[in-house]
């Protein structure tokens, strides 16, 4: 099932569960509402920062027409872009990061040692990425709220290498800990979920190219 689709699915039991009867009109209007989706204030200006830096690779829970458009609102060229259309499961299916490593190593010639995988949802991607034995980078949007918003906590506690606290959506992050570290010497490959997009954990960013090359002002917007 595409994901506009599984976005209809999913309006309509929300419309149940609520007592509502749904319609296919809003079902059909949510399903196609990805492309409204807003990016954060600081993705577009990081991510341009970085592709100086990197290779950017997407690894999107949604589909290929829904993608496009925030693309489009990210202002930045992706070497690659693996959707779940592409893969035909959705994260946090090891499935999906199999088609990553699989494709990494193939169209770019990258291993598990070149990677760190960014992404904000614990649950979707930490945890599986964890599970593919890659190292994480988690961004944390959500560091003074409580609970996981919009996600299912995730299985146990995912472990990741550093983190980033966005402090001010008009200037960005701190540095991720870690970074320049011996364990990420030869780390030339990164991933964000809902990092860089506002509306759930869709995007993920290989970032290829070597990791400790980025100074403080890596995320600074």
């Amino acid at each position: 099932m595409l994901y506009s689709q599984l976005l209809g699915a999913v309006y309509k039991r929300l419309a149940r569960s609520w007592g509502l009867a749904p319609s296919d009109d809003g079902a059909n209007t949510f399903g196609a509402s990805v492309p409204d989706w807003p990016e954060f204030p600081d993705s577009a200006e990081a991510l341009q920062y970085l592709h100086s830096h990197y290779k950017l690779v997407i690894l999107s829970n949604v589909d290929r027409l829904s993608f496009r458009a925030s693309n489009t609102r990210l202002k930045v060229t992706f070497d690659a872009i693996y959707t779940a259309q592409d893969i035909g499961s959705y994260k946090p299916s090891d499935r999906n990061f199999d088609y990553l490593l699989k494709h990494l190593q193939d169209d770019f010639g990258f291993g598990k040692a070149d990677i760190l995988h960014v992404a904000q949802s614990l649950f979707h991607d930490h945890a599986p990425a964890n599970r593919a034995g890659l190292a994480s980078a988690w961004i944390d949007r959500r560091h003074t709220a409580r609970g996981w918003g919009s996600t299912m906590a995730p299985p146990g506690t995912p472990r990741y290498d550093s983190s980033l606290a966005i402090v001010d959506q008009r200037r960005g992050c701190h540095l991720p800990l870690g970074v320049g570290s011996p364990r990420h010497e030869r780390q030339r490959v990164s991933i964000p979920g809902e990092s860089a997009r506002r509306g759930g954990d869709g995007l993920a960013l290989p970032l290829l190219g070597r990791f400790d090359d980025v100074g403080a002002d890596a995320l600074d917007a």
